[in-house]
Parts: structure tokens; C-alpha cells; sequence
């Protein structure tokens, strides 16, 4: 037991004398090394320049008083080092910086730093004035151009408004809703103006589903038949949600025709008098001329009959 604890200690002493022979030369390697890449630099006789962007940049910081297409050149290289701020956010990061390396400096008693970093200071701040005035003159033009647009905005809007006062729908044009327009237009017709059309009034209170099924045919831009819109209306009713449902074609028929309107006043149009709510809104349809998707018709192969 005692043996191997004294073979084990000089084992591992003799890679400690090992490694100790190893390190010298290391140190003799990595010197002889360096030597050879000083020798290499001193004896390195060419001419290095800048880059042309390097060189422009170099010529904008030399300028005590930085033109505007320094100040544009600065802050290209601005925004590739500090790509989530902006240019005068960027300037006041890099004057921060400079004033405590001019500190440094000053305290180090380094009077060719302090002057180059007070020069860079100067620099810094008559860029940010130039870019201030930059962007009050981008502002002013702006401003001028978009009041110019606003003008030719709503000369467009009075003409396009006199073609639709002109214009006569074609009753066989599907017409293609107009969605984008801001100015909410009332009802054509009142709730309980319903009477003025008897026949009307009478079809729809003896079979809704007709009425219903082409107000949402227009509502939800495909078709839907008599009985599709029956089995609707009964399965909502089952489950004392039909006026629910009603309401939300009512809604989806107030955005496509741009109706003015709320939630609450289709629910209580529904609820209070269905069947003036659909008379009224599909006599809104009928004013404005709109007409849903036809039903698809599917016509069989004519008979075809094989020789042998």
C-alpha cells in the first residue's frame, strides 16, 4: 500500500518536472515568433491608404464647420453602428463618449488627445445643427406638398361624386361594393315605412326565408338558397339565438353598403319587428342596385352513344 502511494507521488512529480521543462519553450517559441512578425512590419515598405468611403469620412471629420453632405456622410456611418437609434440620439451617445475620454485625457495631462477629442466634440455638435435644420426644411416642404395633395385629394372626391350622381347602374352589372368610403350614409327607408310596399311586406312576413336567404346572399357574397337559409334560421332557433343571427347579416349588410348603424339598433330592429328589418334592408339592396352571386347552374352531358 505504502509503495504505491510513493509510485504514485513520483509519477506524478516527474510530469510536474515535465511540464515545467515545457514551458521555457513556449516562452521561447511565442518571442521567436513575435520577433519575426516585428522584423516582417519593419521591413514592409508599402504605401497604405484608405478606402474612398474611409478617406470622405476622414475629410468630413477634419472639417471644423461640416457641410450638408458631411453631415448625410456622417450619419450613414452613424446608422451602421447604432442601427436602432436615431441620428441625434446616435450624436448625443458619441458626444457622451467624448466628453469622458476628454476627461480622461485632461486628467492624464495629454493636451494633443484633448484637442483632437474637443475638435471631435465640435464636429459632432455642428452636425446635429445642420441635421436639425435639415429636417425643419424636409417638415416645411412636406407640409406644403401634402396640403397641395389634400387639395387634389378632395377635387378627385367632388368628381368622382358628380359621375355617381350621373352614372345609372346596369341592372346586369354585378356591382363591386364600395368599402373604403368614410362618409356613413343613413337608410333610404325608415323601419316601420315597411306598408309603402305591400306585397313586399306580405311575402316577407308569410315566408321570410326568401327574403332573408337574398339579403344574405349580398351580406356574405355567396348564395344561399330559400332552404339553405330555412335550415338556418331553424337551428338558430333552437337554440333562441335567431334574432342573433338576423342581427349579424344586418351588420355585415351595413359595412358592405356603408350604412350607418350600431350593434344594439340591429338588435332591437330584429328583435322588436323582424320582418320590417328585413323588408327594410332588402329594400336598401334594391335602391342601391346591388346584387348578390348567382347560383351556379350545372348542366348533365348531352347523351353520347358508343359504336362498336
Amino acid at each position: 500500500m505504502g509503495w504505491s502511494i510513493v509510485n504514485q507521488f513520483k509519477r506524478i512529480q516527474d510530469e510536474i518536472d515535465r511540464y515545467l521543462r515545457i514551458m521555457p519553450l513556449l516562452t521561447l517559441v511565442s518571442n521567436a515568433r513575435f520577433k519575426e512578425r516585428l522584423e516582417r512590419i519593419q521591413n514592409d515598405q508599402y504605401d497604405y491608404t484608405l478606402e474612398e468611403e474611409d478617406r470622405k469620412m476622414q475629410v468630413a471629420i477634419l472639417n471644423k464647420e461640416p457641410s450638408m453632405a458631411d453631415t448625410v456622410l456622417l450619419k450613414k456611418t452613424l446608422s451602421c453602428s447604432y442601427p436602432s437609434m436615431r441620428f441625434e440620439q446616435a450624436l448625443l451617445e458619441e458626444n457622451e463618449k467624448l466628453q469622458m475620454e476628454l476627461q480622461r485625457s485632461q486628467s492624464s495631462m495629454n493636451v494633443q488627445h484633448s484637442q483632437v477629442i474637443e475638435h471631435l466634440i465640435e464636429v459632432t455638435e455642428a452636425a446635429s445643427r445642420h441635421s436639425r435644420n435639415l429636417e425643419a426644411s424636409y417638415s416645411k416642404s412636406h407640409d406644403g406638398k401634402a396640403f397641395s395633395g389634400i387639395e387634389t385629394c378632395h377635387k378627385s372626391i367632388g368628381a368622382l361624386s358628380t359621375v355617381r350622381n350621373t352614372s345609372i347602374p346596369s341592372p346586369e352589372y354585378e356591382v363591386q361594393y364600395a368599402r373604403g368610403s368614410d362618409d356613413m350614409e343613413d337608410w333610404h327607408t325608415d323601419l316601420l315605412d315597411c306598408c309603402s310596399k305591400p306585397k313586399l311586406c306580405l311575402k316577407t312576413f308569410f315566408f321570410p326565408c326568401g327574403t332573408f336567404s337574398r339579403i344574405a346572399s349580398v351580406a356574405n357574397n355567396k348564395h344561399m338558397s330559400s332552404g339553405d337559409a330555412c335550415n338556418e334560421l331553424t337551428a338558430y332557433s333552437l337554440v333562441l339565438s335567431c334574432c342573433c343571427y338576423t342581427c349579424c347579416i344586418r351588420k355585415k349588410l351595413r359595412k358592405i353598403l356603408n350604412v350607418k348603424g350600431g350593434a344594439c339598433d340591429d338588435f332591437l330592429s330584429h328583435l322588436l319587428c323582424c320582418c320590417c328589418s328585413l323588408v327594410q334592408e332588402w329594400r336598401e339592396v334594391e335602391i342601391r342596385g346591388v346584387k348578390g352571386p348567382m347560383k351556379t347552374m350545372a348542366h348533365p352531358p348531352s347523351v353520347q352513344q358508343m359504336e362498336f
